[in-house]
């Protein structure tokens, strides 16, 4: 998605992957869910139980309204795109409530990542699969690139930019461990590399 919303301007975007672009992060047998607060949903609400209940009051909550805000057009923005998302009967978005009742999950298909793929590659963004990115590059107090090494055959990677994103897991704080690969290292080289850091 940041890749697609990247090139809505005309600047050049590279991809890179520790695996392979629309198989990375994705479980082979079942799709997922997604949390999205419906456009009636109170995000005062929402906000109040994610800080008291969830956050433990150190949620940044200018970021908190804004996700929540923003979360419906984002959806949106994914079946424009092409991926599957559940439907209902009438062939609306199937929508369940979370037990708190202040938002909601929908189903989405297990292959959302190829359409993502697909429109970033119609869009012109290049893509370097099995490249693992390790340390990002700092240049007084920007970030300037990353390096990286091939996963096959070890090959050293520099790439310069003039701006990068992570897009990466979390690190399973207070949350149950699901995979290996759930270890914070993005949020760790972001944080070396001198980011402001909140809610990792």
């Amino acid at each position: 998605m940041a890749a697609i919303k990247a090139k809505e301007y005309p600047v050049d975007v590279l991809l890179v992957d520790k695996q392979t672009i629309g198989w990375s992060g994705k479980a082979p047998k079942v799709g997922g869910g997604l949390w999205v607060m419906l456009p009636d949903d109170d995000l005062d609400r929402f906000a109040e139980y994610h800080v008291k209940n969830i956050g433990c009051y150190l949620n940044d909550q200018e970021m908190l309204y804004s996700y929540a805000r923003e979360s419906f057009g984002a959806i949106e923005k994914l079946v424009e795109w092409g991926v599957k998302l559940a439907k209902n009967e009438e062939g609306n978005l199937q929508t369940v409530r979370h037990p708190s009742g202040l938002w909601s999950g929908t189903g989405i298909d297990r292959d959302m990542l190829f359409p993502l793929r697909t429109k970033a590659r119609e869009m012109g963004a290049k893509i370097l699969n099995k490249v693992q990115v390790v340390e990002l590059l700092t240049q007084a107090d920007r970030v300037v690139g990353a390096v990286g090494f091939n996963i096959i055959d070890g090959r050293f990677h520099i790439f310069r930019a003039k701006a990068t994103m992570l897009a990466n897991g979390g690190c399973n704080y207070r949350v149950k461990r699901m995979w290996v690969t759930g270890c914070g290292d993005g949020i760790a080289a972001a944080y070396r590399a001198g980011a402001q850091m909140r809610n990792a």
